[in-house]
């Protein structure tokens, strides 16, 4: 049989309507739930919790190579998107990998003993009171975090929107920490949940530093920011409204499973994805 002509590059149609052009690694699917800006965008113009986001459309069987689909964000950002290659899942010769492997297993044994180091040094920390007073611990730099709260509120969205998605803001989320810009959410919650005296060890997503973490001092937010016309309850009230609604369909859901004798293994495809980025 002949060999079918690779569709061209759409750069240059891009450039010639002034669109921004983008080729992308191959990407499996987690790091595609996680890719830039895009990962947020969802087929349509829907916002339901079942409309599927990027990966969820990219990975679907039935999406076909150089077959186009469209993707939009809540403020409006648009996406034509389309595969140009898929590789299956496959277990790699070792050694076409053996330098990757070797990197990994030495990394993973300076995680353990960095881990190591930090939990000794915690406990001098914690047995000297729990108070950190000087610029470096033997050797290691100590780092002071900006006051700030655990979430920031959403961007709010423009008037003409407002009627399409019945809210102000979008969701909160994690506050930002530029003195440890790759923190992820079990270190927030443990630099937030501190309490006097307590001493917590945490590392960033790439688990590339160990931190110690001590509590210096905590702000009480004001009642007039709390509970003010523009105050942070009145915009989180009906992102809460949202999560309870979320938790009471799955409830629900769990109840009419069990009643039908549902087994997990049982579950279509489409749903079991759906509980899995419910859980995340």
């Amino acid at each position: 049989g002949r060999t079918l002509p690779k569709p061209e590059d759409l750069a240059g149609v891009a450039k010639k309507y002034g669109l921004a052009h983008e080729v992308t690694p191959m990407l499996d699917r987690r790091e595609a739930e996680h890719y830039g800006r895009i990962s947020e965008a969802q087929a349509g113009t829907g916002r339901s919790a079942d409309t599927k986001k990027f990966a969820g459309v990219a990975f679907d069987p039935k999406t076909q190579l150089f077959e186009g689909f469209e993707l939009s964000e809540i403020l409006g950002e648009r996406y034509l998107v389309r595969k140009i290659a898929d590789s299956p899942a496959h277990v790699a010769d070792l050694k076409e990998i053996r330098d990757k492997v070797v990197h990994a297993w030495k990394l993973e044994k300076a995680r353990e003993r960095a881990r190591k180091a930090a939990d000794e040094l915690a406990a001098k920390v914690k047995a000297d009171g729990g108070q950190i007073k000087d610029l470096s611990i033997d050797g290691k730099p100590v780092i002071a975090i900006d006051s700030a709260t655990k979430l920031k509120p959403g961007m709010s969205i423009p008037p003409q929107l407002m009627m399409q998605y019945r809210m102000q803001r979008l969701p909160a989320s994690p506050t930002d920490l530029p003195q440890i810009p790759d923190a992820g959410p079990a270190l927030i919650d443990g630099l937030f949940a501190l309490k006097p005296g307590e001493v917590a060890v945490d590392s960033d997503l790439p688990k590339s530093t160990y931190y110690i973490m001590t509590l210096e001092k905590r702000d009480p937010v004001s009642y007039m920011a709390l509970m003010g016309p523009n105050g942070s309850l009145a915009g989180y009230w009906s992102e809460t409204q949202m999560d309870v609604m979320r938790k009471a369909y799955a409830d629900g859901m769990s109840r009419l499973r069990e009643q039908a004798g549902f087994k997990p293994e049982d579950y279509p495809a489409e749903e079991k994805r759906r509980d899995e980025d419910a859980a995340e």
